[in-house]
């Protein structure tokens, strides 16, 4: 995952790398040029230029864009750009290469600088300081903010030979006024193009498709027939490598027409293709809290079946009387089941039968003796207790080892080899993670019935015994506070920080200590996750946020110290109260609460302690592992970015890193189904739901065991969700911790719009992972709208003293994001205002 640092890139060469580095632009036509297509050849300045300059001149969000322009260039820029002018040789282009330009999102077309005809290196570089300062421009800020970005946006140079053009324009590989994907649409005008992409004159324009060629404007004289058919071939071939419609600028010298540049038709609505929803036997309910969105092909490719197998080892350990719960898909959406011991589905046998079957079948049996076995033996605290032994060091060791493999020196096999190493370290870790789920079921379902049955209290109640165990919830955070206390103790790098969320190059120039102590955090913490979604960045690839982060611990002055108090009392106030109610209580009740209470307070903290070793951290590697075997697809022309592999399955990719064959037109139709599969969610469940086996007549370790097995996963996951049409007089969920708080509400569909939190804010999201707890010091409070009083969410906002509620089923959709709110973490209820 290592950062090109070069000021320039030789285009020929540029295929592949991420377009942090190079922009959108370059990007699209190294990868073109690669594939063989007609580009005009030149070299990229690079991002990293772009930081360098405006770091060392203090440039920030609001500078005048004739303070850029006016600048004068670092040397060593200068003289790079200078040699590389020299090998390519005049006259050339100068085109902006944004980051965020020339994409499906947006595509900031006009937004930024060309300058055409450029015949000297001195030009060139007056062309760069050009391309640069329209990044400043309040034109480009305004367009910018609108597309969902924040601070300057990032910035990359393409210098290309000038093509001395005869005719020249734009071609849509679909028609963008009607969204016919049928029809080709070609503008032209004789010489250059500029002045049609400037919209100074009309072109000549042409409609190739459905077996016609027709000249659709007043304007005649530019383009023959033969030329148009070239032009709309050159198009068509641009859609068939990229899988999406692309909006191209083309240059034609004589017969042959040159690519200038390509990029998805923005404004195009999506391609639909629907996708079977074949419904399997059983009863299936929607897995919402860890898969609340569809997942992608890659990642659907290895987590339903690592989830199931390990929840049938875990289930196994301690010879609970179920297969495993199986997740699948179905429409595209995940759903799961409860899966028989036997793997069939039947139904479920009277209570006076339970007895006779477990004396009569021996699988029943033996697994019935299994689990009364481990109930009595405390199986539950053992596995606890291997996690710290055992299983946590062996993983920690794995994740460094495996992130250590220098992935661009490995052959093709021994990528593969290491990709399939990685996938299996996933399953295993997998088999690690479900286990110890059933193993902390049993410690905490006795805690919570212990306090039912003696003391009287409701389960949302009891987590106050053992909030602030869980120290793996706050960690990162805490640490990120040692870092703002940095930035809070020097002027300079807090006026940086506060300033705008691009200052992140300015921040490491500024202060070598901080850039270091930074470093070793994102080591630390930002190779894991966000999600259960591989597709999704690490936080690792987005530095940047850290320092948003840490400007929100600053405006909300968190003190980790004020959370560890508010922990500490709330927990020791629980604690007496009910010591207080046990006074009363005989001993043996006493001595049964009290050993609840120990094995609880020992199970808690792996909950959240053990999602970094055995999910976040692994699926980390993965990725990592499939990005750099999507660049070398890209760098075959098989792909149009690396990020494209995870529409393919890992059994795909590994196929298309070994036969070389094109997955453009897979990756399209992928793209088609995932369209349709999200505006058509599926049904909350299939099938109908038979009544559960009684327990009443199992040997009593063994009904114990099974009523925490059905009690855990609602608190896990309430599969119930609250819900409601409208808000009414609220929106009412499950009470995850205690607490009010009134705010704007921040809607944050995904981990890709971290950024958009602010200090302060009501976070109304789907759902959390355990990553998430870097963000809590930043909110208000918490509204969910999966979960359940032990899912990732609670637990985190427990730790921080947050209010929240969860599992209302659809806040996301009944408030608005800047709407105010109060949220009541004690009633389970959101008012807005």
């Amino acid at each position: 995952m290592g950062v090109i640092t070069s000021i320039v890139v030789p285009l020929e060469q540029a295929a592949g790398l991420p377009i942090v580095q190079i922009g959108g632009k370059a990007a699209n036509l190294a990868a073109l040029m690669q594939a063989g297509f007609r580009v005009p050849n030149g070299f990229v300045i690079t991002t990293a230029a772009f930081s360098s300059f405006t770091a060392r001149n203090g440039f920030r969000s609001g500078t005048k864009a004739e303070i850029v322009r006016a600048t004068p260039l670092p040397r060593d820029i200068e003289e790079e750009i200078e040699r590389s002018f020299t090998r390519l040789g005049g006259p050339v282009a100068v085109r902006s290469s944004g980051v965020a330009e020339d994409l499906g999102e947006a595509s900031y077309a006009g937004q930024y600088e060309t300058v055409l005809a450029v015949d000297s290196a001195d030009d060139v570089v007056a062309a760069l300081l050009r391309c640069w300062s329209s990044a400043f421009d309040v034109h480009v800020a305004r367009y910018h903010g609108k597309s969902g970005g924040r601070g300057i946006p990032a910035m990359a140079v393409l210098v290309q030979r000038m093509v001395q053009a005869d005719v020249a324009g734009v071609a849509f590989s679909a028609n963008p006024v009607t969204g016919d994907r049928g029809e080709v649409v070609i503008n032209a005008i004789a010489g250059l193009a500029d002045r049609l992409m400037a919209g100074e004159v009309d072109g000549e324009q042409w409609m190739v498709g459905h077996g016609r060629t027709a000249l659709a404007s007043l304007n005649t004289g530019v383009l023959d027939a033969a030329r148009v058919s070239r032009v709309a071939e050159l198009a068509r071939a641009v859609e068939a490598y990229f899988g999406t419609p692309q909006d191209i600028e083309w240059a034609m010298v004589g017969e042959t027409p040159h690519l200038l540049q390509a990029r998805p038709i923005s404004t195009l609505p999506p391609e639909h293709r629907p996708v079977p929803v074949e419904i399997p036997p059983g009863y299936w309910e929607r897995e919402v809290s860890h898969a609340p969105k569809p997942l992608t092909p890659f990642t659907s490719s290895f987590w339903h079946d690592s989830t199931t197998e390990g929840l049938r080892v875990g289930l196994a350990e301690f010879g609970l009387l179920i297969e495993t719960i199986e997740f699948r898909s179905i429409g595209g959406w995940t759903y799961m089941r409860f899966v028989p011991l036997g793997g069939k589905d039947h139904p479920a046998p009277p209570s006076w039968m339970m007895p006779i079957l477990i004396r009569v079948m021996p699988s029943l049996r033996t697994r019935a003796r299994r689990c009364a076995d481990a109930m009595r033996g405390n199986r539950p605290g053992a596995i606890i207790d291997r996690w710290y032994a055992e299983w946590r060091p062996m993983l920690d060791r794995r994740l460094l080892e495996l992130r250590r493999v220098p992935l661009v020196d490995l052959g093709d096999e021994e990528l593969l080899d290491h990709l399939g190493v990685t996938v299996a370290f996933v399953r295993e870790a997998s088999r690690v993670h479900f286990t110890l789920h059933v193993a902390m079921a049993f410690p905490l379902c006795e805690l919570a019935s212990a306090s039912r049955e003696i003391l009287g209290w409701e389960d949302n109640r009891v987590w106050d015994l053992v909030a602030g165990t869980s120290q793996m919830s706050t960690e990162p955070a805490r640490r990120l506070a040692e870092l703002a206390r940095t930035v809070d103790d020097s002027p300079e790098l807090r006026a940086i920080v506060e300033g705008s969320v691009d200052a992140l190059p300015r921040v490491l120039q500024a202060d070598p200590g901080f850039a270091a102590a930074f470093e070793t955090y994102v080591e630390r913490y930002g190779h894991r996750t966000l999600s259960y979604e591989v597709a999704e960045p690490t936080l690792a690839e987005m530095p940047s946020l850290f320092l948003g982060l840490i400007a929100n611990q600053l405006a909300r002055d968190f003190e980790p110290g004020d959370a560890d108090m508010h922990r500490v009392l709330g927990r020791r106030n629980a604690l007496a109260a009910a010591r207080q109610a046990l006074a009363t209580r005989i001993g043996s009740e006493r001595d049964r609460w009290e050993r609840a209470l120990d094995r609880a307070t020992h199970a808690y903290p792996v909950r959240e302690d053990n999602a970094f070793y055995t999910i976040g951290g692994p699926l980390a590697i993965l990725r990592y592992a499939a990005l750099e075997l999507g660049r070398r697809l890209v760098a075959r022309s098989q792909l149009a970015t690396a990020e494209d592999c995870f529409w393919l399955t890992i059994d795909e990719c590994t196929e298309a890193l070994r036969d070389r064959r094109s997955r453009a037109e897979l990756v399209s139709r992928r793209r088609a189904e995932a369209a349709w599969v999200a505006d058509h969610p599926g049904r909350a469940s299939y099938g109908e739901q038979g009544s559960p086996p009684s327990l009443d007549s199992l040997p009593p370790e063994v009904r114990r065991a099974h009523e925490a097995l059905d009690w855990y996963p609602k608190q896990v996951m309430e599969l119930g969700l609250h819900g409601a049409d409208a808000i009414g007089d609220g929106i009412t969920g499950i009470p995850a911790s205690h607490g009010r708080y009134s705010g704007r509400v921040r809607l944050v569909m995904s981990e890709a719009e971290f950024d958009r939190i602010e200090a302060g804010d009501v976070l109304v999201c789907p759902s959390t992972s355990p990553v998430w707890s870097v963000v809590f010091p930043s909110i208000g409070a918490l509204v969910t709208d999966a979960g359940g009083a032990l899912s990732h969410p609670a637990i985190i906002a427990r730790e921080y003293g947050v209010p929240a509620v969860v599992a209302t089923g659809n806040a996301t959709r009944l408030l608005r994001d800047g709407q105010t709110v109060t949220v009541d973490g004690t009633a389970g209820i959101i008012v807005p205002h």
